[in-house]
Protein backbone atom coordinates (compact mmCIF):
# COMPACT_ATOMS: atom_id res chain seq x y z
CA UNK A 1 0.00 0.00 0.00
CA UNK A 2 1.45 3.20 -0.93
CA UNK A 3 1.28 5.77 1.58
CA UNK A 4 -1.36 8.82 1.96
CA UNK A 5 1.20 11.54 0.69
CA UNK A 6 2.04 9.54 -2.45
CA UNK A 7 -1.73 8.74 -2.92
CA UNK A 8 -2.60 12.88 -2.63
CA UNK A 9 0.37 13.72 -4.89
CA UNK A 10 -1.00 11.22 -7.32
CA UNK A 11 -4.25 12.60 -7.90
CA UNK A 12 -3.19 15.82 -7.75
CA UNK A 13 -1.16 15.26 -10.69
CA UNK A 14 -3.53 13.52 -12.72
CA UNK A 15 -6.01 15.28 -14.95
CA UNK A 16 -9.14 15.79 -13.80
CA UNK A 17 -12.04 15.89 -15.91
CA UNK A 18 -15.48 17.85 -15.15
CA UNK A 19 -18.63 17.10 -16.15
CA UNK A 20 -20.44 20.57 -16.74
CA UNK A 21 -24.48 20.29 -16.40
CA UNK A 22 -26.69 22.71 -18.31
CA UNK A 23 -28.16 25.05 -15.55
CA UNK A 24 -31.89 26.13 -16.51
CA UNK A 25 -32.29 29.85 -16.36
CA UNK A 26 -33.72 31.41 -13.53
CA UNK A 27 -37.82 31.45 -13.18
CA UNK A 28 -38.78 35.13 -14.32
CA UNK A 29 -41.21 35.77 -11.46
CA UNK A 30 -40.91 39.29 -11.93
CA UNK A 31 -42.59 38.87 -15.05
CA UNK A 32 -45.85 38.96 -13.09
CA UNK A 33 -45.28 42.27 -11.38
CA UNK A 34 -46.03 44.77 -14.12
CA UNK A 35 -49.41 43.19 -14.50
CA UNK A 36 -49.83 42.98 -10.69
CA UNK A 37 -48.71 47.21 -10.61
CA UNK A 38 -51.04 47.76 -13.49
CA UNK A 39 -53.83 45.92 -11.82
CA UNK A 40 -53.33 47.77 -8.26
CA UNK A 41 -52.82 50.62 -10.22
CA UNK A 42 -56.23 50.22 -12.29
CA UNK A 43 -57.63 49.90 -8.67
CA UNK A 44 -56.20 52.62 -7.30
CA UNK A 45 -57.45 54.86 -10.17
CA UNK A 46 -60.96 53.10 -9.58
CA UNK A 47 -61.22 54.05 -6.29
CA UNK A 48 -59.94 57.35 -6.81
CA UNK A 49 -62.74 57.93 -9.25
CA UNK A 50 -65.23 56.64 -6.98
CA UNK A 51 -64.83 58.72 -4.62
CA UNK A 52 -64.26 61.63 -6.61
CA UNK A 53 -67.71 60.90 -8.08
CA UNK A 54 -69.03 60.87 -4.51
CA UNK A 55 -68.30 64.71 -3.69
CA UNK A 56 -70.63 65.96 -7.13
CA UNK A 57 -73.55 63.60 -6.03
CA UNK A 58 -73.43 65.36 -2.12
CA UNK A 59 -72.72 68.83 -3.57
CA UNK A 60 -76.18 68.62 -5.44
CA UNK A 61 -78.49 67.46 -2.52
CA UNK A 62 -77.14 70.30 -0.38
CA UNK A 63 -77.55 72.45 -3.60
CA UNK A 64 -81.23 71.10 -3.78
CA UNK A 65 -81.77 71.59 -0.05
CA UNK A 66 -80.94 75.30 -0.33
CA UNK A 67 -82.95 75.28 -2.94
CA UNK A 68 -86.29 74.38 -1.35
CA UNK A 69 -85.47 76.25 1.59
CA UNK A 70 -85.30 79.65 -0.38
CA UNK A 71 -88.77 78.75 -1.89
CA UNK A 72 -90.32 78.18 0.90
CA UNK A 73 -89.02 81.60 2.33
CA UNK A 74 -90.46 83.55 -0.62
CA UNK A 75 -93.60 81.42 -0.52
CA UNK A 76 -93.63 82.46 3.33
CA UNK A 77 -93.35 85.54 2.29
CA UNK A 78 -95.73 86.39 0.03
CA UNK A 79 -98.54 84.53 1.73
CA UNK A 80 -98.16 87.06 4.55
CA UNK A 81 -98.02 90.11 2.37
CA UNK A 82 -101.32 88.81 0.87
CA UNK A 83 -102.55 88.34 4.91
CA UNK A 84 -101.66 91.53 5.61
CA UNK A 85 -103.38 93.55 2.56
CA UNK A 86 -106.57 91.97 3.11
CA UNK A 87 -106.40 92.74 6.98
CA UNK A 88 -105.52 96.51 6.15
CA UNK A 89 -108.18 96.52 3.51
CA UNK A 90 -110.79 95.05 5.24
CA UNK A 91 -110.28 97.68 8.50
CA UNK A 92 -110.15 100.66 5.85
CA UNK A 93 -113.75 99.29 4.18
CA UNK A 94 -114.91 99.22 7.92
CA UNK A 95 -113.71 102.55 9.10
CA UNK A 96 -115.26 104.36 5.86
CA UNK A 97 -118.61 102.17 6.68
CA UNK A 98 -118.37 103.59 10.09
CA UNK A 99 -117.84 107.37 9.22
CA UNK A 100 -120.63 106.79 7.11
CA UNK A 101 -123.01 105.66 9.44
CA UNK A 102 -121.78 107.75 11.55
CA UNK A 103 -122.72 110.80 9.58
CA UNK A 104 -126.10 109.44 8.40
CA UNK A 105 -126.67 109.13 12.12
CA UNK A 106 -125.84 112.34 12.93
CA UNK A 107 -128.53 113.60 10.28
CA UNK A 108 -131.40 111.46 11.31
CA UNK A 109 -130.10 112.96 15.17
CA UNK A 110 -130.33 116.47 13.99
CA UNK A 111 -134.04 116.36 12.25
CA UNK A 112 -135.68 114.54 15.26
CA UNK A 113 -133.75 116.98 17.80
CA UNK A 114 -136.56 118.85 19.76
CA UNK A 115 -137.80 122.25 19.59
CA UNK A 116 -134.78 124.45 20.40
CA UNK A 117 -133.14 127.47 20.02
CA UNK A 118 -130.29 127.33 18.81
CA UNK A 119 -127.75 130.60 19.27
CA UNK A 120 -125.56 131.82 16.30
CA UNK A 121 -121.87 131.67 16.56
CA UNK A 122 -118.78 132.40 14.65
CA UNK A 123 -119.81 129.38 12.12
CA UNK A 124 -122.36 131.57 10.58
CA UNK A 125 -122.39 130.65 6.75
CA UNK A 126 -122.01 133.46 4.57
CA UNK A 127 -125.60 133.62 3.61
CA UNK A 128 -125.75 135.20 6.91
CA UNK A 129 -123.15 137.40 6.64
CA UNK A 130 -124.97 138.66 3.13
CA UNK A 131 -128.45 139.11 4.83
CA UNK A 132 -127.85 140.85 7.75
CA UNK A 133 -128.53 144.20 6.15
CA UNK A 134 -132.11 142.76 5.68
CA UNK A 135 -132.80 142.87 9.32
CA UNK A 136 -133.91 139.48 9.00
CA UNK A 137 -134.58 139.33 13.01
CA UNK A 138 -137.50 141.35 11.94
CA UNK A 139 -139.20 139.25 10.39
CA UNK A 140 -142.02 136.91 12.00
CA UNK A 141 -141.85 133.22 10.65
CA UNK A 142 -143.87 130.17 11.71
CA UNK A 143 -142.43 126.42 10.25
CA UNK A 144 -145.20 123.64 10.51
CA UNK A 145 -144.45 120.12 9.82
CA UNK A 146 -146.43 118.08 7.29
CA UNK A 147 -144.05 115.44 6.43
CA UNK A 148 -144.72 113.16 8.78
CA UNK A 149 -141.38 113.09 10.48
CA UNK A 150 -140.94 113.57 14.03
CA UNK A 151 -138.70 116.99 14.53
CA UNK A 152 -138.81 117.74 10.83
CA UNK A 153 -139.73 121.49 11.68
CA UNK A 154 -137.32 121.90 14.43
CA UNK A 155 -134.58 120.92 12.03
CA UNK A 156 -136.04 123.69 9.78
CA UNK A 157 -135.72 126.41 12.33
CA UNK A 158 -132.06 125.38 13.20
CA UNK A 159 -131.13 126.62 9.91
CA UNK A 160 -133.39 129.50 10.03
CA UNK A 161 -131.97 130.64 13.27
CA UNK A 162 -128.18 130.49 11.53
CA UNK A 163 -129.14 132.67 9.02
CA UNK A 164 -130.10 135.46 11.13
CA UNK A 165 -134.20 134.98 11.76
CA UNK A 166 -134.96 135.18 15.70
CA UNK A 167 -138.53 134.91 15.52
CA UNK A 168 -139.46 131.56 14.50
CA UNK A 169 -142.63 129.18 15.81
CA UNK A 170 -143.16 125.75 15.38
CA UNK A 171 -145.99 123.46 14.81
CA UNK A 172 -147.89 120.81 12.92
CA UNK A 173 -149.64 121.40 9.45
CA UNK A 174 -153.41 120.46 9.18
CA UNK A 175 -152.28 117.26 7.68
CA UNK A 176 -149.09 115.14 6.82
CA UNK A 177 -149.11 114.54 3.55
CA UNK A 178 -146.81 117.27 2.53
CA UNK A 179 -143.73 116.05 -0.02
CA UNK A 180 -142.51 119.39 -1.13
CA UNK A 181 -141.84 122.44 1.36
CA UNK A 182 -144.24 125.47 0.83
CA UNK A 183 -142.98 128.52 1.43
CA UNK A 184 -145.68 131.47 1.45
CA UNK A 185 -145.04 134.90 2.19
CA UNK A 186 -146.91 138.51 2.21
CA UNK A 187 -147.18 140.76 -0.54
CA UNK A 188 -144.67 143.56 1.38
CA UNK A 189 -142.38 141.03 2.28
CA UNK A 190 -138.99 141.57 -0.18
CA UNK A 191 -138.18 138.53 -2.99
CA UNK A 192 -134.41 138.86 -1.25
CA UNK A 193 -135.89 137.11 2.17
CA UNK A 194 -137.24 134.12 -0.01
CA UNK A 195 -133.80 133.67 -1.61
CA UNK A 196 -132.29 133.71 1.18
CA UNK A 197 -134.41 130.89 3.07
CA UNK A 198 -134.73 129.09 -0.65
CA UNK A 199 -130.72 129.15 -0.82
CA UNK A 200 -130.51 127.57 2.20
CA UNK A 201 -133.69 125.17 2.79
CA UNK A 202 -132.91 123.95 -0.77
CA UNK A 203 -129.82 121.59 -0.18
CA UNK A 204 -131.67 119.09 1.60
CA UNK A 205 -135.39 119.60 0.84
CA UNK A 206 -137.24 119.97 -2.43
CA UNK A 207 -139.08 123.95 -2.03
CA UNK A 208 -141.68 125.31 -3.81
CA UNK A 209 -142.88 129.00 -3.81
CA UNK A 210 -146.54 129.64 -3.06
CA UNK A 211 -148.03 131.70 -5.48
CA UNK A 212 -150.88 133.30 -3.56
CA UNK A 213 -149.58 135.33 -0.60
CA UNK A 214 -150.45 135.21 2.98
CA UNK A 215 -153.36 137.41 3.96
CA UNK A 216 -152.25 141.11 5.70
CA UNK A 217 -153.83 140.08 8.63
CA UNK A 218 -151.63 136.47 9.31
CA UNK A 219 -149.59 137.31 12.22
CA UNK A 220 -146.97 135.65 10.43
CA UNK A 221 -144.82 137.47 7.36
CA UNK A 222 -143.36 134.14 6.18
CA UNK A 223 -144.95 130.57 6.59
CA UNK A 224 -143.14 127.34 5.37
CA UNK A 225 -144.77 124.06 5.94
CA UNK A 226 -141.89 121.29 5.69
CA UNK A 227 -142.35 118.20 3.47
CA UNK A 228 -140.99 114.92 3.32
CA UNK A 229 -138.96 115.01 -0.09
CA UNK A 230 -135.46 115.38 0.08
CA UNK A 231 -132.63 116.24 -2.42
Amino acid sequence: MEPASDQIKSVVDQPQSFKVEEVAPPLQVHTDLPSTEVSNTDSSVEVGVNTAGDLPQQTGRSDSKMFKLVLFFVAGLILGGSISGSIFYFKLRMDNLNSKQVGETAEIVEELAPDSTVVPTQSVTSEASSSANLKLSSYKLAVLNGSGISGKAASVKNKLVLLGFSDVKTGNADNSGYTDTEISLKKNIPDTVYDVINKSLSTGLKITRVKEPLEDSSQYDVLIIAGSSQK
